[in-house]
Parts: structure tokens; sequence; C-alpha cells
């Protein structure tokens, strides 16, 4: 039993009340006056889901906010002919518990309900963070309010929903408070926390109808790049727990540069190399390498279409860019042939959705597809003849490659339904997010597609996870809109 301080008697945490009346026998023995019976105030442990007592005054709304705090509340009696105690726990105690819980409810409908064999690899944040949580402060409030969130979501409670989107604030704050703390800015648990966050804004961001959603986001992205850099570099992700994280959380932060067409520095050799020294690369791994390239591509692209590279060879600068796009389409092929086995490739091209053998298999086959777009619309692009002329180069072709991006772009509207599907989870609508709107994107571009694009639209319709989605690639591409309109106006 733990019994809550007063300022009317000399309490302690070791004290215990042992119910005698008129006086209790701890203090007896002290020698204490005991005024345990005449109090005008008890606190009373309440927890989600019991009756919570009539209360005078409550100890504040940081208590409501968890629903479990300690109420203060008046009594009515001062000496109560048979005075019934509840057994109090200490509020850290009860924090933890309806944290634990919280959270435990969110990691159910994140992660996918396949067999843990047929899993594995697949939900590497998920098993990191749940053994790290407890030990910074900022990435246990981020969670606890993706449990709150997920939990008034699901259930239509408004109030709970508030709460989260609260706990969501308060989590920026411990942030910003870590930050300033040297111990806990380098910590491995502060790393995850940018990701937590950004996952939130992509579930239950307040302003879906405009580009703030979609910005909010991206600075999770780079926040984490940040936290990267200023941890120690590419040293400080060598092994452990940290590298895992780096590994896996290097896609935010290159699709964030993707959205803004600006170069990562996550596509240095320095950090391609020796966060691996120690550890072999996964297929995935190679992926990303790849991936990293493109927003440099794409930089390079917009400055020499917009001649705004002042200063330079323009032909010399498309040069180097055909030479680029021509090595990343050689280390794609080079990967499809090592790791054809790894992923899968549609035996035909029709309107059918594709069924997976696994989960793993389909979230590194739709991001193989993603590369093949974003890799195969850069040669296009590259040899568009409305760019300055290069000498010694082909701008005839419509491509480097015989390959289509569209191609690639229809077998990710023709996977949407099964990463949309119930135990997909929401880290299914997590995963296909980003490719979806990059394969949307391409089709828009050609005609004839309209059945493909109408594939997507019906699965978003269908699953209960795709409002957050929709409101998200929504506010995506409002962003881009905006970007291209200010690209414009310079021009």
């Amino acid at each position: 039993v733990f019994v809550v301080g007063s300022t009317e008697r000399e309490w302690t945490d070791s004290t215990q009340c042992d119910l005698r009346q008129p006086f209790c026998g701890q203090c007896a023995e002290k020698g204490l006056v005991c005024k345990g019976y005449d109090r005008d105030r008890i606190f009373i442990n309440q927890y989600p889901g019991g009756k919570r007592a009539e209360s005078a005054n409550d100890v504040g709304d940081s208590s409501s906010n968890l629903g479990h705090a300690f109420h203060l509340t008046r009594r009515q009696n001062a000496t109560p002919a048979s005075p019934k105690f509840t057994i109090l726990l200490p509020e850290t105690l009860a924090s933890s518990a309806y944290c634990e819980k919280s959270i435990g409810s969110f990691f159910d409908m994140y992660v996918p309900s396949t067999p843990p064999s047929a899993f594995s690899g697949t939900n590497s944040l998920a098993s990191m963070i749940s053994t790290m949580y407890m030990r910074e402060d900022a990435l246990r409030t981020g969670l606890t309010a993706l449990g709150m969130a997920t939990s008034g979501k699901t259930n239509g409670d408004e109030h709970m929903l508030r709460q989260g989107r609260k706990l969501y604030g308060k989590s920026l704050q411990e942030m910003a408070t870590a930050l300033t703390d040297p111990a806990r800015a380098t910590s491995e648990a502060l790393l995850a926390v940018p990701r937590v966050l950004g996952l939130f804004e992509i579930l239950f961001g307040v302003d879906p109808n405009t580009s703030v959603q979609a910005r909010s986001w991206r600075s999770h992205a780079e926040g984490e790049l940040a936290l990267m850099k200023s941890r120690g570099g590419p040293r400080a992700h060598v092994a452990g727990v940290a590298h895992q994280l780096f590994s896996d959380g290097r896609l935010n932060p290159i699709i964030a540069a993707a959205r803004v067409k600006k170069a990562t520095p996550l596509n240095d050799p320095e950090w391609k190399t020796i966060p691996w020294e120690n550890t072999p690369k996964t297929p995935k791994d190679a992926l990303l390498d790849m991936m990293a390239a493109v927003p440099g591509i794409w930089e390079d692209l917009d400055r020499i279409s917009s001649q705004e590279a002042t200063g330079i060879d323009v032909g010399q600068a498309r040069r180097f860019v055909v030479d680029e796009c021509r090595n990343l389409e050689a280390d794609l092929e080079q990967w499809a042939t090592s790791y054809s086995s790894f992923i899968h490739m549609p035996e035909t091209d029709t309107l059918t959705p594709i069924e997976f053998d696994n989960f793993p298999t389909a979230q590194l086959s739709v991001l193989y597809w993603t590369n093949c777009i974003m890799i195969y619309q850069s040669s296009d692009e590259a040899t568009q003849q409305s760019l300055p002329p290069i000498d010694g180069y082909p701008t005839t072709a419509t491509s480097l490659s015989s390959k289509s991006p569209q191609l690639y772009a229809r077998h990710i509207a023709r996977a949407v339904p099964y990463f949309f599907q119930p135990s997909s989870g929401i880290l299914g609508a997590l995963a296909v997010s980003f490719p979806m709107g990059m394969a949307l994107k391409c089709l828009e571009k050609c005609p004839g597609h309209d059945a493909y694009k109408m594939l997507v639209f019906d699965a978003l319709r269908s699953a209960k996870s795709s409002a957050a989605i929709k409101s998200f690639l929504e506010s995506m591409r409002q962003e881009t809109v905006a970007n291209d309109g200010r690209k414009i106006s310079r021009m």
C-alpha cells in the first residue's frame, strides 16, 4: 500500500495506515497528531473505464489527460462511521501501466497479423522501440499519443483523440528539451522520436486540407536526418540498435528530399559504406542506396531545365546526369537479377489485384517498383529534346532504357488492395503510401490508365485505414503544386 503524502501529517512513502480508529497505530506509536480521519480531502486512484468520484477539486488537466491520475476529492463527513480506503498506486506506476496499455493497443493495430516467420524483418521499428521507449520521455509520450489517438479514432471517441493530440504536442516539447541535454540528445531512443511523430502526422494530422500536414511530416523526416548527423555521423551507426534505426530510418529523409527535389547527404559515399562496416547489406539497403541518388538527379534536372545553372557548363551538367542515370539503371537491373527470388514479378499485366506470398515480399516488391519508376522517369527526363543538347549522347530516344516506368506504376496499382486488407494493419497502408503516390503521379502523365487508377481508388474507399492516407496524399499533392508554383514564379 502506498499512502499519498499530506501537509497535515508527517507521512512518508514507507508510512502505512493500519485503519485503526479514531487514530491509526502508526501515528499513536510515533506520538504524532493523527488527522487521517478529519482531513477534508483524500486522493482516489481513478483508472480508465472506471467510475470517477465526484470531485470538488481536481489535481489538474494533466491528470484527466491520461485518464488515470489521483483526483482530489472533498469528504462530506469528517468522521465517517466506517471509512473505506482505496489501495493507492504511485502516480508514476499508474501512468506507466496506462502508457503500456495505450502503446500495446497501437501496436496491435500497427503490425500485420501474419505469422512471425512470414513477418520477419518488416517490423524492425516496432520491435526496437517496444524495448526502448521507457528510456526516453519524448518517445514514450509520442507512442502513448499514437495509442490514444488510434483508440479514439477506432472507437469514435473524440475526447480520446483530442488527448492523443495534446500528448503529441507534449512529445514535441519533450523532444525540444531532450535536444538541450547532451546525454539525451545522442541517445538511441531519441533517434526514433521523429519517426513516431511523423507517423502521428500521417495518421492524425490536424490540417488535412492544406499542405501543412505534408510540411509537418517532412520537418520530422528532416529532423531525423539532423539527429543522425548530430549523433556523430556515419560512424555512430555502425552497430547495434543505432545501426538498425539508421538503416531502416533512411527511407523517410530520402522521401523528404525527393519531395523538394534536393540532394540528400545520405547519398554521400561515407553514409553508404561506413554504417555497414560490420553488417552485410540487405536487399532493402541496396535499394535505398539507389533511391538516395534520385533527389540529387531531380535537383540537377530542375536547374538545367529552368536555366538556373549559372556559372556551370549546362551541357556538361546534363552529361553528368545522363551518366548517373545509366549507372543507376545498371545497378537496378543487377539488383533485380541478384534478388529475383525476394520479389514478386507479375506474369501478366491484367486489371486484377496482385496476391503476394507474404508481407515482406510485398513490401520489397513495391519498393523495387518505386525505384524503377523514379529511375526510369529520370532517364526519360534526362533525354528530353527540350533540354540543352549534349555532344556524343543520343537525344532522339525517349529513354536510356527500353523499360517503361508506367509498367511498374501499374504493378503498384494492382498491389494496393493487398496493403489495405485488415491483416496488413496500419503498417500496410503506410508501406504503400509513397509508392502509391508515385504510381498515381506516373499514370496521370500517360493517358489510358484510368482503370488502373480506379483499382487504387476502390481499395482506398473500402479500407478503414485509408481516410488518413488519402488526406495525407492530398496534402502531399497540394504541397507539390505550391512548390511547383513557386518555381514557375522564379523563372
